[in-house]
């Protein structure tokens, strides 16, 4: 008998990218697909609008797994890095085993979260990804100053973290890094970052999970400079054409994006404010 916990704690107006199923060999099964966030940016982090996965989404599907062995599967962007730290310790200090499953893309953070898995297994047409951690600061030079002190400090504990699960060594990593890195199952597996390549078909709920999370994540993508051709055809990622012609204003009520707009530059702020009081 399957278990569905999704659908018995979550309204349907809250349906989540990050769900919770019971499969038939005893492993309790979670999907971590989308965009990695702060709990900041909803007003239900618990239950997090499509396409994006919380860190307290997280806590909340590990504590009804209670003990049970996990299969994370993931299909991820990236997105906020504090949220994957967050995510990653909550894996790490889980009292079963984990195994970490790379359905479709482990891009930026996500990548980080897999690192937590005990073992971790990629899909054959899936894709790796690391890069330098970025951010954005508003202030004055010192608030630059000390947001260059966490990006260096963030940095030196990824590569530590890739330097536990990879072959590499501390300079192959910083380098690959900088140069945003793509990788094949093959390549991330030569590279020891995975440590087993399946083949085998999606699921019908991961199909749908993928579908939810899509304009979220292809949103993202747009931040990385070296997208391949091959995962953009696999998040079936289009150009718009460019136009000269301005669309054409039909009211003055604000439009969701200038609403996600505001609750960006709010969370900029407090995170801003956040690094001000870190400061020694």
């Amino acid at each position: 008998m399957k278990l569905n916990l999704q659908e018995k704690t979550i309204p349907n107006e809250h349906r989540r990218t990050l769900a919770f199923d019971a499969v038939g060999n005893g492993e309790v099964e979670i999907y971590c697909y989308g965009d990695i966030m702060d709990s900041y940016w909803f007003y239900d982090p618990v239950h997090p609008p499509l396409g994006y996965v919380t860190q307290d989404a997280m806590k909340e599907a590990l504590d009804q797994a209670g003990g049970k062995p996990v299969l994370l599967r993931i299909h991820s962007s990236g997105g906020d890095m504090m949220a994957a730290s967050a995510i990653r310790a909550l894996l790490m200090s889980y009292s079963g085993k984990i195994t970490c499953q790379i359905d479709g893309l482990c891009a930026s953070a996500a990548t980080y979260i897999a690192t937590a898995g005990a073992k971790v297994v990629m899909q054959d047409s899936a894709f790796f990804m690391i890069h330098d951690p970025w951010t954005i600061t508003i202030g004055n030079v010192d608030d630059h100053r000390v947001t260059i002190s966490m990006l260096k400090e963030l940095k030196k504990g990824i590569v530590e973290a890739y330097m536990a699960k990879s072959t590499l060594e501390q300079n192959q990593i910083e380098k690959m890094m900088a140069d945003e890195t793509w990788m094949s199952a093959q390549t991330a597996l030569e590279n020891g970052f995975v440590d087993e390549i399946i083949s085998q078909p999606a699921s019908a709920r991961a199909a749908v999970m993928a579908k939810d999370s899509l304009p979220v994540m292809n949103h993202a993508l747009q931040g990385y400079r070296e997208v391949p051709e091959a995962v953009k055809k696999m998040m079936n990622v289009t150009e718009a054409p460019a136009t000269s012609v301005p669309e054409e204003v039909t009211d003055t009520e604000p439009d969701q994006g200038e609403i996600e707009r505001e609750r960006a530059v709010q969370a900029l702020r407090e995170k801003s404010q956040k690094l001000k009081e870190m400061r020694i």
